[in-house]
């Protein structure tokens, strides 16, 4: 069931990746780039086993990186070693380092592995994954009734938790208190969460304005809404895929 579920998942996400970069070409490069990482994390699945025997993918990711990836990525998959991956791997899995550019190549090799793996003990903050304790990549609004839930996705193995509205999903603050929403146009079911009191940023996702959204991939779309909140201090809860 596992394996059909992600088989379904993937499709679903780089179809969605390849659809956006026709719609976005501010992000098609990203996009592309990530619709290409979602194949190979695809290929690999039935053979992911144990974490140390994620290892055994080092050429091919590497190989696959110096082809399409962004130059800094490129320029740093030259170097990596196995055993310069081997310690990212474990860095990122115990969120020592999930944000140095090695952890990049960490995370494409361990998202499979999260997803297939059975759940660790539920997570001791209602900000991190019940499932396996990572942090959040963005928000999605649902509709729920006469209004709206929310929940967070993990940045890892992608579970959906809920979490309360109008609270900083990197503090706990509330929203009368420095939390501000920002869109954009051409943007619609896109915004930007932003929290005065901790400087950090989150997008939210609303499917009630576009329902074959894919959380984790639009967000990846919303490139332009980085680079307007980093320019104005904040800093992402967690980079994505390729480092932003």
């Amino acid at each position: 069931m596992v394996s059909r579920d992600f088989e379904t998942l993937s499709a679903r996400r780089i179809a969605r990746a390849r659809l956006l970069s026709g719609r976005y070409l501010a992000s098609r490069e990203v996009l592309e780039f990530f619709a290409e990482l979602a194949t190979f994390q695809r290929s690999i699945f039935p053979q992911v086993r144990e974490r140390a025997a994620l290892l055994a993918f080092h050429a091919p990711l590497v190989g696959l990186i110096r082809r399409i990836g962004p130059k800094p990525m490129r320029e740093r998959a030259s170097i990596l070693s196995e055993s310069s991956l081997r310690r990212a791997l474990e860095d990122y899995w115990s969120q020592v380092d999930t944000c140095s550019p090695d952890s990049l190549f960490a995370r494409v090799l361990l998202q499979p592995h999260a997803i297939k793996r059975d759940p660790e003990p539920g997570a001791v903050s209602p900000d991190r994954c019940p499932r396996c304790g990572h942090r959040p990549q963005v928000s999605v609004l649902r509709p729920e009734g006469h209004g709206k839930g929310l929940t967070l996705v993990c940045s890892l193995c992608l579970y959906e938790w809920g979490f309360s509205r109008g609270k900083c999903a990197a503090c706990g603050e509330d929203e009368d208190k420095g939390m501000s929403y920002y869109a954009a146009s051409g943007f619609d079911h896109i915004q930007v969460v932003t929290c005065d009191a901790c400087r950090t940023y989150l997008h939210s996702i609303d499917l009630s304005r576009e329902i074959a959204a894919v959380p984790d991939v639009d967000e990846l779309a919303a490139l332009p809404l980085d680079i307007w909140a980093q320019q104005q201090g904040f800093r992402k809860l967690q980079p994505n895929f390729v480092g932003i």
